[in-house]
């Protein structure tokens, strides 16, 4: 008897031959499921991303430019042909086009990320030629052997947003970049990456804001870079720099109770890994990575540190992302490999990596009590230009600063402050546990700075209070004080809820509330005595409007505008 056979299923078999790594079918697949459905976008976007992995950039270009001009809302379309177009050096069309969307999408602000991305591709390197391969930190000279469960294990060491992984490109004038891909991170994703179909970078930070993993980028500057050109010499002692600095590095977070990772990227520097055994914010993180970095003590001229996660807040798009380790950098055909405390590759790769135990998370909050930095401290500041007579190294710029404080009789004396303290007592708890103990927490110093941080003299106030801390040195005192919006009852009670348990904080702000609950809302209610306090703001009108404008709107009432820095 006759059977029909099944109809085929060539979308179902492109995406098994990508999960299985083969490219060569699954790209022949795709541009057959293209061109039977040219606007299919899932086809286009697959077959793009893979005409890009396989340095067809041209071809990629082609593929998506149809739909991506029919298609202006589709964020994934609009990203991929912006990157595409970026891996084509046609920096110009990209421009033009994100000119286009930025106008049709308010906010996407993808011209911005265009110009970021010319400007990188514009950096200098250290070509693969000038070093010597009897290097001291070549790669790894043999080939190691991974399985399914070595991708198991980083997939879950390794790991951030779970929808969006990132794949490198290699284009034909040797730019390399990388380029989003919107399918699921999983060990088969790992497991392409360990073997080499293709090399995969992670986006540390989840939507929510949450990250386990805090990572120190050592590279060469783009100054020394230059300085080493045509000298393999010069080059491998830059290289060197770099990876000393990293075992400084590791040495002083192994002293801190952390579990880092060193790794030699497979290109010019080194990745310091520190992943944690739970997830945190990754502004908590960033903030811990800056503390950690300057107290190990100056970063050499010759070298740059980024930290990861770069972001503060959770990210208003992907993010920032890392290559992942043990990949193949496709610039220089090398693998990255982790290094013991030498700074000598490990002789097996995967049992290093099946020996990676993460970091506790309780240790975060005792080092940044430890090592305490103010709140407008960054590393990542602007270097003087060359010419300059003044050098800044960015990780030691902790020059002591003389900062302004109040008089104890001043503090005391200041009615709206006790004001303030009789109606919130987990600020007069916070205030008195200071003033007695001379001892103070990171969370702690946060909720002072930003709340009375927020009053004209808001500086003056919480540096009286730091002042006498034990574990507050001149260069952590507050430089100004706060704009913006106060902090929140609810941040309050989860910065310092060793205070907020004691406390009943059954506080009604009626109108002045208006949905953002602070203490310094209280102080609609003081009534001094030369002059009126400022009406309560309209409810409705609050929701329009800023909330932190009507606070400094009333300091300034109380306290007489001569002396606000609006």
């Amino acid at each position: 008897m006759f059977k029909l056979k099944p109809k085929r299923d060539i979308v179902s078999e492109a995406y098994e031959a990508e999960f299985e790594g083969d490219r060569n079918k699954a790209l022949k697949l795709w541009k057959e499921v293209v061109n039977q459905q040219p606007d299919n976008l899932d086809a286009v976007v697959n077959l793009t991303e893979l005409l890009v992995e396989n340095n067809s950039i041209r071809d990629a270009v082609k593929t998506i430019e149809n739909v991506a001009s029919k298609f202006h809302d589709n964020q994934k379309v609009q990203s991929l042909f912006i990157d595409t177009l970026i891996a084509a050096k046609e920096f110009e069309r990209a421009k033009r086009h994100a000119d286009l969307i930025d106008s049709k999408i308010p906010g996407s602000a993808i011209r911005k990320y265009v110009d970021a991305a010319e400007i990188s591709n514009s950096e200098d390197i250290i070509e693969t030629e000038t070093v010597k391969e009897d290097d001291w930190l070549s790669s790894f000279a043999g080939e190691a052997v991974f399985t399914k469960e070595h991708a198991e294990r980083m997939n879950k060491l390794f790991v951030g947003r779970q929808d969006v992984f990132a794949r490198m490109w290699l284009s034909e004038n040797g730019f390399s970049g990388y380029s989003p891909v919107y399918k699921p991170y999983s060990p088969q994703i790992v497991y392409n990456h360990l073997i080499g179909n293709y090399t995969s970078g992670i986006y540390l930070t989840k939507t929510d804001g949450a990250t386990r993993i805090l990572a120190f980028d050592i590279d060469i500057t783009p100054e020394a870079i230059n300085s080493a050109r045509g000298s393999a010499e010069k080059a491998a002692e830059l290289r060197k720099a770099a990876f000393c600095f990293g075992l400084k590095l590791k040495s002083f977070l192994i002293k801190c109770g952390l579990r880092p990772i060193l790794e030699d990227s497979g290109y010019k520097g080194a990745h310091i890994w520190v992943i944690f055994d739970k997830w945190s914010k990754c502004g908590t993180l960033r903030r811990l990575g800056e503390a950690l970095l300057v107290n190990n003590g100056n970063v050499p001229q010759e070298l740059a540190v980024e930290i990861f996660p770069k972001q503060k807040h959770k990210p208003k798009k992907l993010g920032n992302l890392i290559k992942l380790p043990l990949g193949i950098h496709l610039k220089t055909g090398r693998r990255s490999v982790f290094l013991d405390d030498s700074g000598i590759p490990f002789g097996d790769q995967p049992d290093a990596l099946m020996k990676i135990r993460p970091s506790d998370s309780k240790l975060i909050s005792s080092l940044l009590d430890k090592y305490n930095l103010p709140d407008d401290f960054s590393v990542h500041k602007k270097k003087a230009r060359p010419n300059s007579n003044v050098k800044i190294n960015p990780a030691n710029s902790r020059i002591p600063v003389k900062r302004q404080l109040i008089t104890a009789k001043e503090f005391e004396a200041d009615e709206i402050l006790n004001y303030l303290f009789c109606k919130c007592e987990v600020l007069k708890k916070l205030v008195k546990r200071v003033r007695t103990s001379h001892l103070i927490s990171y969370e702690e110093k946060l909720v002072l700075e930003h709340t009375l941080g927020h009053f004209p003299n808001g500086a003056e106030i919480v540096n009286f209070l730091l002042k006498p801390c034990g574990n507050i040195s001149d260069n952590f005192l507050m430089g100004k004080s706060h704009k913006g919006y106060p902090t929140s009852c609810s941040k309050i009670a989860n910065h310092v809820p060793h205070i907020a348990a004691t406390c009943e904080c059954n506080c009604d702000f009626g109108v002045a509330c208006a949905n953002y609950p602070t203490p310094l809302n209280h102080l609609y209610s003081y009534v001094p005595k030369t002059i009126k306090a400022l009406p309560p703001p309209q409810s409705e009108k609050i929701r329009q409007e800023n909330n932190s404008v009507d606070i400094v709107k009333l300091l300034s009432k109380l306290y007489g505008k001569q002396s606000v820095n609006l």
